[in-house]
């Protein structure tokens, strides 16, 4: 061996002693960044506020589960995620009333802790130093690993901050900023305020200041808010200001300063009160009524309601769902009863527990021995806009002699309102005015509301005027808006089976002829498929594999890798670094599985795999998204089906960093198969493009950007417009966007179309699917929207660039935490394709068919009647309703029938529009979720459709007698009509007709084409039924169809019904000097 050789071994050996030092020193650090960790102090007093503080990786869905001593759910409770810094923080100013050990249980996909603090009367611990928090969670799982750099990276990101309009001077060693509010819900009418705390450290101690000098404060609302209120600083208070209606919710607030941040949660209109009326005389019985909604604004089914009603001596009654004090009496309504003993004011404190939200509330009413009026509603709470008006009515009771008054009802201005009432809008509100009201009155109105939803909507508070006083309702009257969504549910299965659910695939798994169904769980290692028992709606479920090779199986593909005829599965498990295949034994009941990878080192988190013969050398090959590795590799079958080898196709490269999403597909046409990715956490979109050698690949960008496709979840790529090439669709995450990039044509270039941007950040986009939901062909956009727990379409509207969405279910229960969804063309009702979803939280696997449409048959009129005034007669049958509200429409212009009772005929008289050729006359009748319609084509003139112009000729008689199947001659400009292509340049599609006003029909007449066609006075004759002496006929010039035939008959012109003595006059020399020539009317 030379020497230099030796010595260059040597400095191999050192350099990698050295790089095994550094990962000794640094590896525990960077594997801590990706633990979580939960900051509390170990006792509170009772009632004193509390903090919880979590660390953990940076933009990271986490479960918080809070357990009070008697083990029921406390806040926080729910599901969340930390910052781009990696934390998040809760605080409840009212603290617990109860004392005891209260438990915290934090789950992420890859860890589990928990801790637990006390609440005393009195505290003697202290809470621990904060760098030993970390070492205080117990560590139930391993958290999966991740790169250093990765983890560096997402930790540098910053949000994107609206900056605030503060005076600044400069103040220095900022440590900790406090953001509490100054309640712990809000109702919508309330102002969000809360209490702006600084620490700053200084020589060795903290100061905690509220009356700091702000210095470069920056606010980052929540997007819903953005533009919707400002931002206020006074004194020691930050205030949100409503400039528009606000839709009821759970709402982020950030703040910063220099390096320091703080973010919290709130929730603004999620519990109302309503009482039946808002004053009270002792000894009467109040009653209450509380509408709870989810964190997306819903009504809630089955929450824990805790009512408290203290007088103003401070005694208090305390009412619950637990004991039975308070029921559910409606979806998402709450009733409790309090018998009132005392005057004054009455203080309501509401706590709505939920799955989702833990939500407080304060509202009052007064108790008086004497006062003016009762105000008495019977107005709806929830209500589901799609069932069209509602009724509403109150009832003034006077207890003051007096004869007349006002009353002045205030409603949102965006309400559509029937009523005897005087109706004034202003900027805001829509105000009905009733006048010379006196004792005992009642007073309605009908209103229909936008479909828009959730949303709470504010009526009143109502006020009657008298004797220039004015009594005011004391509270505003809430309604909540609970549409029913337009598809059911068809469960395939709950619970472990589909524990966390990533991956879905539809096909007829056993070949009997209908659709089954094949998933990989993540949360319990399952491959599971549900055999479809011919009905589509049973299912029994058939397990594939459950072992340790499937330890968190995030995908898998369905297909018939070894060509014996029946369906086998192949697997990428991440937290086993696996890949393999099931070969199924042919009974679909029996699988073997082989590996086809596995390795951490060289097959580490597999996250996504596309199977097919990526060399075409006629057997089944895999690729891969490595996604620890930031690598895509593809491994190569080697003929058995057994034996696999790995190519690389790029390994360790910043563009792929966190590679989430593949598709395999040939992008560019010339034969050899490219690769599309998504790369999460470098916020990238690309495709690489192949050599023709399988090995090397030039990585062409789509997007890199924060702005557009920051954490960019899922991609599709398709043909979206139909020119030829291939675009992406995308679902980004942070940027809370679908859009779909369209290629140039170059395969280089793309340009971005958003189809919805400004989601709901607690919406979470995460699944995004491609097809032509509606069969108009275009391609429509499925998503899944996991934090918002949600799954929706958006509609095409034929251009590309125009989307409309339609909400297929969003619910806490149903499609908690919606993660995979799948297009079921072969699922299909009212034209509209069915949707599998499976719910990742909520452990659920389901289809959503589309809610069959009321089914009509207009009966008549058909489409040749004549006459002005017809009766329309059709029926309805519906699958839900047994009465369904009905319009018909002329082209257009809706008309309301009224209720139609399902499943019977109708009949009603409608006009139609005389002067109309053609007129599409459309009956819609509605239903509780959509509406169906029929229409037929009313043909308002005598002969068979086709004409596309007519133009009216008026006549008038001047010579004082009644004209009677008269001849009139016409001159036409035919040649401009000719000209213009709409004419026959024979006048072979000219028609005439006559409008008998007698009979209210118009009447087809004949005429004569004497010469001159395509000129600028070509003559017709016709003849006139009747011309009334010194009046009008009206006839009309049809033209305009290509496929008529000539009908000029000059016989039919010339004739007529009864036998005529027609005079003529030959030669006006004839008869002598002294003839007269005068004109002859018909019948002389």
């Amino acid at each position: 061996m030379k020497k230099s050789q030796a010595k260059l071994g040597i400095t191999k050996l050192f350099v990698f002693i050295f790089f095994l030092l550094l990962l000794f020193v640094f590896l525990p650090g960077i594997y801590s960044i990706r633990n979580f960790s939960i900051t509390v102090k170990p006792c509170y007093k009772v009632s004193e506020p509390l903090e919880i503080h979590i660390q953990g990786p940076p933009k990271t869905f986490f479960t918080i589960k809070t357990y009070s001593p008697d083990k029921k759910t406390v806040y926080p409770f729910g599901k969340f995620q930390t910052s781009s810094q990696g934390t998040h923080s809760f605080y409840y100013p009212s603290g617990y009333s109860s004392t005891g050990v209260y438990n915290i249980f934090l789950e992420t996909n890859q860890q589990k802790i928990n801790k637990s603090f006390e609440i005393q009367g009195q505290c003697v611990s202290q809470e621990p130093p904060q760098n030993q928090e970390a070492t205080k969670n117990q560590i139930i799982t391993e958290p999966e690993k991740n790169t250093s750099r990765q983890t560096e990276k997402k930790s540098a990101e910053k949000p994107k901050p609206l900056t605030t309009g503060l005076k600044q001077t400069k103040q220095t060693n900022l440590t900790k900023i406090l953001l509490k509010p100054r309640f712990k819900s809000f109702s919508l009418w309330q102002h969000p305020r809360f209490l702006v705390n600084f620490t700053y450290k200084r020589t060795g101690f903290s100061v905690s200041s509220q009356n700091t000098n702000l210095q470069s404060i920056k606010i980052d609302l929540d997007e819903r808010l953005k533009g919707k209120v400002k931002t206020v600083f006074q004194n020691k208070n930050l205030e949100l200001v409503p400039l528009q209606n606000i839709q009821p919710g759970c709402y982020q607030l950030k703040m910063f300063r220099g390096n320091q941040s703080q973010e919290i949660w709130f929730s603004w209109g999620l519990v109302s009160v309503n009482t039946e009326k808002p004053i009270y005389r002792p000894g009467e019985e109040a009653k209450i009524w509380m509408v709870v909604l989810d964190r997306h604004g819903y009504p809630v089914e089955g929450a824990n309601v805790t009512l408290r009603i203290t007088d103003h001596e401070n005694n208090s009654q305390v009412f619950s769902t637990f004991s039975g004090t308070v029921k559910e009496t409606g979806k998402g309504i709450y009733e409790a009863r309090y018998r009132v003993r005392k005057e004054g004011n009455h203080t309501l404190w509401v706590l709505a527990e939920a799955d989702d939200v833990v939500s407080e509330f304060e509202s009052h009413f007064l108790s008086k021995k004497s006062y003016e009026f009762d105000i008495l509603r019977e107005t709806p709470m929830v209500i589901d806009p799609k069932k069209g008006w509602f009724e509403s009515k109150i009832k003034i009771v006077s207890y003051i002699p007096i004869q007349n008054f006002t009353l002045k009802e205030y409603l949102p201005k965006e309400f559509q309102v029937k009523t005897n009432a005087e109706i004034v809008k202003t900027e805001n509100k829509t105000v009905l005015k009733w006048e010379n009201l006196s004792n005992g009155s009642w007073v309605s109105y009908k209103f229909s509301v936008p479909w828009v939803w959730p949303y709470l909507y504010e009526f009143g508070p109502a006020k009657i005027v008298y004797q220039d006083k004015i009594f005011q309702e004391a509270r505003p009257w809430y309604l909540a808006i609970d549409p029913s969504f337009n598809y059911t549910e068809h469960l395939i299965d709950s619970g472990t089976n589909v524990y966390r659910v990533m991956d879905i695939e539809v096909l007829d798994f056993d070949k009997d002829g209908d659709l089954d169904f094949v998933a990989c769980a993540y949360g319990s290692d399952e491959i599971n498929w549900w055999s479809n028992q011919g009905d589509n709606q049973t299912f029994t479920n058939i397990l594939i594999q459950d072992t340790p090779n499937t330890d968190g199986v995030k995908d898998i593909e369905v297909l018939d890798f070894d060509g014996d005829g029946d369906y086998d599965v192949v697997y990428a498990a991440g937290l086993e670094n696996r890949i393999a295949w099931l070969e199924n034994s042919g009974n679909n009941q029996s699988f073997t599985d082989h590996e086809i990878n596995e390795s951490a080192t060289y097959c580490d988190n597999p996250s996504d795999i596309e199977v097919l013969d990526f060399d075409r050398d006629g057997d089944y090959d895999v690729v891969a998204a490595l996604q620890d590795d930031d690598e895509i590799s593809w491994f190569r079958n080697e003929g058995d089906n057994l034996t696999f080898t790995k190519v690389i196709i790029l390994r360790y490269n910043a563009n792929l960093d966190g590679v989430r999403d593949i598709e395999v597909l040939d992008f560019d046409g010339d034969g050899d198969y490219d690769i599309g990715y998504a790369a999460t956490l470098e916020d990238r979109i690309a495709w690489l493009r192949n050599s023709g050698d399988n090995q090397t690949f030039t990585d062409i960008q789509v997007c890199e950007s924060t702005l557009t496709c920051e954490d960019v979840r899922d991609i599709e790529v398709t043909d979206f417009d139909k020119d030829g090439d291939y675009d992406i669709v995308a679902a980004v995450y942070s940027d809370r966007r679908i859009s779909w990039w369209e290629n140039s044509g170059d395969n280089q270039t793309f340009t971005e179309h958003v189809i919805a941007a400004g989601i709901v950040y607690a919406e979470g986009i995460n699944d995004v699917e491609v097809g032509d939901m509606d069969g108009d062909g275009d391609y429509d956009v499925v998503v899944s929207l996991y934090l918002g727990d949600k799954l929706a379409w958006w509609k095409n509207s034929g251009n590309n660039l125009d989307f409309e969405e339609e909400t297929v279910i969003q619910s806490s229960s149903l499609a908690n935490g919606a993660w995979t969804t799948r297009i079921i063309p072969e699922f299909e009702s009212n034209g509209i394709k069915a949707i599998v979803l499976a719910s990742y939280d909520g452990n659920r696997l389901a289809w959503w068919e589309p809610k069959q449409k009321p089914e009509i048959t207009i009966l008549s009129p058909n489409e040749s009647s004549q006459s002005k005034t017809v009766l329309l007669n059709f029926t309805v049958y519906d699958l839900y309703s047994t009465t369904l509200e009905c319009w018909y429409s002329l082209n257009g212009e809706l008309t309301y029938i009224g209720s139609v009772t399902n499943g019977t005929y109708y009949n009603t008289t409608i006009q139609v529009e005389n002067n109309k050729i053609e007129q599409n006359l459309t009956v819609i009748c509605q239903n509780s979720f959509t509406n169906g319609s029929e229409t037929v084509l009313w043909s308002a003139h005598p002969f068979s459709t086709g004409w596309s112009y007519r133009i009216p000729i008026n006549i008038t008689e001047n010579s004082g007698k009644n004209l009677t199947e008269y001849q009139v001659m016409l001159s036409l400009d035919t040649e401009t009509l000719v000209s213009q292509g709409k004419l026959q340049n024979h006048c072979n599609d000219t028609r005439f007709t006559f409008w008998n006003s007698s009979l209210g029909i118009e009447q087809e007449i004949p005429y004569f084409l004497d010469f001159n066609c395509n000129q600028n006075d070509t003559t017709f004759w016709v003849k006139i039924p009747w011309i009334p002496a010194n009046g009008n006929a009206t006839i009309y010039f049809y033209y305009g169809n290509p496929n008529a035939s000539s009908e000029s008959n000059e016989p039919d012109v010339f004739s007529y019904s009864n036998l005529e003595e027609i005079y003529y006059v030959i030669d006006d020399t004839a008869a002598g000097k002294n003839l007269n020539i005068t004109a002859l009317e018909d019948n002389t």
